[in-house]
């Protein structure tokens, strides 16, 4: 759970019921709780075990939490544990002070030993899920939302609910989860995010737009929620209206929290406006460290350098957009490998990062010198992955069987891997023709030429020279930047499998912003660019 979420979440508990439940229900099952996420099926708690004498006091601590008082959250916690050192609620206090400090371990303990004494405080059902959330055991986070709805009926518990199913990655559930929530309070805005969330990660924009908007509508605190529809325009290539939002997140804000700064800065940096990101950033850093939030610090640090990287590489971009167009064939994998888009060297030179470009050809190609790189170009240029691809191709055209060609195949291969090389060439053999890999071996030649000048072995003329007959060959069999990326992607799954799936979510993210963003080369250069 992000920290703006833990924080939506408490609030929206305070405001919409009374934390520790005064109501008695029974009824009850058995004392263990089935591990489900439908609360029908939960087993019900039994009776409450402790008189719940606590409630004022509690509600006033968690409100002093929410709103950043955390000194008084424990004074008051702490009264109570001396009042009663043995009860539930001191149990309870415990947790909640575990959970300020995000000692999330600490907290579940505190708190199941609390519901071992009282087996009917809602809240804490409520706040140890939150707390296994915050671990990524969204599972068991579930199913303490599901025991929290049996004993009092806040959306809340809806509301986290959908949250860990946004986490989980389980749209349809969140979606209903937060339908819910929002039918019990229509003035809850945060279920309208979660369910925005949901929405927008099964590409139903205008639904999840909507949702942001009514969000901030319904807020009193807007800023939080701003920054929320902001992150979502980020996310489908919408800067200049992400800029707007984080800016208003501030105005909200009276400029006192350094998170909307470091988005306003991210956005920024995706509108190439380098100095204005520098100085949202900058702030951003300036900001966390009043408050000695360090990791926040060092998070806009990162950020603050790549801005200075992009800076460098944009305005070392060569001046002919052929040779643009050129660099552009590389722009998947330097994307990757977070370097720039439009410059040869990709970003500042760096002596550090030359060494490390020197390791890697040597791990990664066997390159050790100039002469190594020139063979290796001409390796990749006469045969690369194409070689083992079109004898895959011909052995299937033959009709010699599937299990004679993986018996070839499994030469120099696991079985696996040769398999999925065997169902790619069946897939996409016809439709790639006589391309095969093209886009694959040429695309990276592109890239061994880009590192080639970093490390010093080819100076620029050179590397120009050497790059446009790949990019016109390119341009002569793809027509479009998306063919290209797209028939990349399959050679990079027929290189290793394994690589593919692992680093999979960064090359698909990757490719999509190459082909949306609208500062990305991908948009500003025609497919048709004159490369003569």
């Amino acid at each position: 759970m992000t920290r703006e979420k833990g924080f939506l979440f408490r609030f929206a508990f305070l405001c919409s019921s009374a934390l520790l439940s005064a109501s008695s229900l029974h009824g009850c099952g058995a004392n263990s709780i089935l591990g489900s996420d439908d609360p029908a099926a939960v087993t019900m708690p039994p009776p409450s075990l402790t008189p719940e004498i606590y409630r004022p006091q509690v509600n006033e601590a968690i409100g002093a939490s929410v709103s950043g008082d955390a000194d008084k959250a424990r004074r008051i916690y702490n009264d109570i544990i001396a009042r009663d050192p043995n009860s539930a609620e001191a149990e309870f206090c415990r947790a909640e002070m575990c959970l300020l400090e995000r000692r999330n371990k600490e907290a579940i303990d505190f708190f199941s030993k609390a519901l071992s004494k009282n087996p009917q405080l809602e809240v804490a059902y409520h706040d140890r899920g939150n707390a296994y959330s915050d671990l990524g055991l969204y599972d068991k986070a579930i199913t303490d939302y599901s025991v929290a709805m049996l004993l009092g009926p806040g959306p809340v518990h809806w509301l986290c609910r959908a949250r860990a199913y946004v986490n989980k990655e389980e749209w349809e559930k969140a979606i209903k989860d937060a339908n819910v929530a929002i039918s019990k309070d229509p003035a809850m805005a945060s279920a309208y995010v979660e369910r925005a969330e949901a929405l927008a990660a099964l590409h139903r924009e205008s639904e999840a737009l909507a949702d942001y908007s009514k969000a901030i509508s319904l807020a009193d605190n807007k800023a939080v929620y701003y920054c929320y529809r902001g992150r979502h325009f980020l996310d489908i290539y919408q800067p200049d209206k992400a800029a707007l939002d984080f800016a208003e997140a501030i105005k909200q804000n009276d400029g006192k929290d350094g998170y909307y700064y470091y988005w306003l800065g991210r956005a920024r940096l995706d509108m190439e406006d380098f100095d204005r990101a520098a100085e949202a950033l900058s702030r951003s850093i300036e900001l966390a460290k009043q408050k000695q939030d360090f990791d926040s610090a060092k998070s806009s640090e990162k950020w603050l350098k790549i801005v200075q990287e992009r800076k460098y590489d944009f305005e070392h971009a060569p001046k002919e957009k052929k040779y643009q167009w050129a660099i552009a064939c590389s722009a998947i994998l330097f994307s990757q490998n977070r370097r720039g888009l439009y410059s040869l060297r990709g970003g500042i030179p760096s002596l550090e990062h030359s060494e490390d470009e020197k390791s890697r050809l040597v791990s990664w190609w066997g390159i050790h010198s100039r002469q190594d790189l020139l063979d290796t170009l001409k390796s990749q240029e006469t045969g690369g992955h194409n070689r083992s691809w079109f004898r895959i191709r011909e052995k299937l055209a033959n009709k010699q069987g599937n299990q004679l060609v993986l018996s070839e195949t499994l030469r120099d291969l696991d079985a696996e891997q040769a398999r999925n090389r065997i169902e790619l060439v069946e897939i996409y053999g016809k439709r790639f023709g006589d391309r095969g890999l093209m886009a694959w071996d040429l695309c990276r030649c592109i890239c061994l030429i880009r590192w080639g000048y970093d490390v010093g072995f080819l100076t620029e003329d050179e590397c120009y020279t050497l790059m446009m007959p790949y990019a016109r060959k390119l341009q002569a069999n793809y027509t479009s930047w998306q063919q290209l990326g797209e028939e990349y992607l399959v050679g990079r799954n027929f290189w290793s499998k394994a690589e593919y799936e692992n680093g999979r979510k960064r090359t698909d993210e990757a490719l999509s912003r190459l082909l949306h963003l609208p500062t990305s080369p991908w948009v500003k250069l025609p497919w048709k660019t004159n490369l003569e």
